[in-house]
Order: C-alpha cells, then structure tokens, then sequence
C-alpha cells in the first residue's frame, strides 16, 4: 500500500469506526487516490464489498487494520474518536498534560501526544467505574459539565464493575451526594441507573446521604 497521508488519514478512521460504512463507500468511490493507496488487489475487494453487511464490513476493518501503513510509531491513530479505557489502559508518558481539569469539571483534562501531537481531552471517572474517556482533538471541551453526564457517558459506552460488598463502599455515596447536589430531588432510581448495584443498597445508600447533609433524594 503507498503511503499517502490525507488518504491514510481517512482509512484508519474507517478503521477504528468513526466513519460510517455508507460515507467510506461513496469516498472509495468518489476519489481517484483510493486505488493507488490500497493496492489493485484490495481496492477491487473494497469496491465488491456490500456495505450494508456488517459481517463484510467488520471483516475488512480487520484486513486494513493488519495491513495499512502506521502513520506514526503511537497508537493514536487506532483510537476512536470517543473511546473508552479501563484506567491505566494506555501509558500517559508519552502524553504532555496540558491543561488540568477545566473551569469545575475536575475529572476533565487536555493532553498532547509527544509523537503525533495529537491532542485530547480525557475524562476521568475514577470512583465508581474506574474509566478513563478519551476524545480526540476538538476546541470546546465534551459535554461533560455534571458528574451525572460524565457517569451516563461510562455506562453509555459499556463501562462496568462489580462490588461484592457495595454495602459498604465509600466511593458509592460520595457519588450519590455529587448527584444530589447537582440535582436536588433526584430519584433513587436513577441514581441506580449510573451506578451498578441493587436498588435496596442504592436507597440505603441515598438515606444516610440526605440524613447527614440534608440533600434532598426522592426515595419514590
């Protein structure tokens, strides 16, 4: 495959998702640059594919992911645009921080890759899932002003744990007063929504919150 770079560029976005199969079709067809890039061999493979069958389109993902040039020796270009990591689950040292949390929003912060320079903001929900959200360059900060959209943005894209003893966790109802403050009357049903554990335990939870800072909970 010949290494054109604006070509490349949109190949590993197919890749890693975040250019849907319809778009990717009409681009393969639409720009002379493609075959070039490919190869004969695995453009005339892109142009029999049938794009409404997931099935051929995930099975060629596969194929470009194992054969297209690395566009630098990082691994942000496999990344997805918004993608979702258990804590840890990529080294930060090869990131610059350049800003620590922003305005309120304490769990959000921008980086910069030291070997594409590509920046990021990552949002960090390190109480009850244990997640790191990344999200690739853009000017304004994601949508993330509450802990409440931080936690609906975890579950959203499959974050998940397990307590054995959430009765007794101390994470669960500093997150559950974090809610209620944000917002006051907010049921234990949707609290029990952002946090995985037994309704019973989440109201328990919830009861000793409001007794001690008179915030208040809809216990429905």
């Amino acid at each position: 495959m010949a290494k054109n770079s604006d070509a490349l560029e949109i190949l590993w976005t197919f890749v890693r998702g975040d250019l849907e199969a319809s778009n990717f079709e009409h681009w393969i067809y639409t720009h002379d640059e493609v075959e070039s890039t490919l190869g004969s061999d695995c453009f005339l493979e892109a142009i029999s594919i049938n794009f409404a069958d997931t099935k051929q389109v995930n099975e060629f993902r596969h194929r470009l992911k194992k054969e297209l040039p690395v566009p630098a020796a990082c691994s942000c270009h496999t990344l997805s645009n918004k993608h979702l990591l258990t804590m840890g689950g990529i080294s930060l040292e090869g990131f610059e921080h350049l800003v620590r949390g922003v305005r309120h929003m304490f769990w959000l912060h921008r980086f910069r890759c030291k070997t594409c320079h590509t920046e990021w903001w990552l949002a960090e929900e390190a109480r009850i899932y244990d997640v790191w959200i990344l999200f690739r360059s853009w000017d304004t900060p994601p949508s993330l002003n509450t802990y409440h959209e931080l936690l609906s943005m975890a579950v959203s894209l499959g974050a998940s744990v397990r307590y054995f003893q959430p009765e007794v966790s101390i994470e669960i109802p500093i997150t559950i007063e974090e809610l209620a403050q944000e917002k006051p009357g907010m049921k234990v049903s949707e609290i029990a929504q952002l946090i995985p554990v037994p309704l019973e335990i989440i109201r328990q939870h919830a009861r000793d919150v409001a007794l001690k800072t008179g915030l208040h909970i809809d216990f429905e």
